[in-house]
């Protein structure tokens, strides 16, 4: 289990009800990435995770146009 301060923090929001936090990882594949997604979450709560590579030119813009996507 990761116990990093984004981790924390997006458990804290989570476990509050009518919250969205919107996370992003570089590898949506790592192990640690499974908890915060089967995390309790607070009724009206949301997980919402973006791939963000902070090298890649293109995927800030593409995680912008995947949230405008999802309203």
């Amino acid at each position: 289990m990761e116990t990093g301060l984004g981790n924390s923090l997006a458990q804290a929001y989570l476990s509050r009800p009518n919250c969205i936090v919107l996370g992003t990882v570089r590898d949506m594949e790592a192990p640690g990435i499974a908890h915060p997604r089967t995390s309790v979450k607070a009724s009206g709560s949301e997980l919402v995770l973006a791939k963000v590579e902070s090298s890649s030119p293109t995927d800030a813009a593409s995680v912008v146009e995947e949230l405008k996507a999802r309203g």
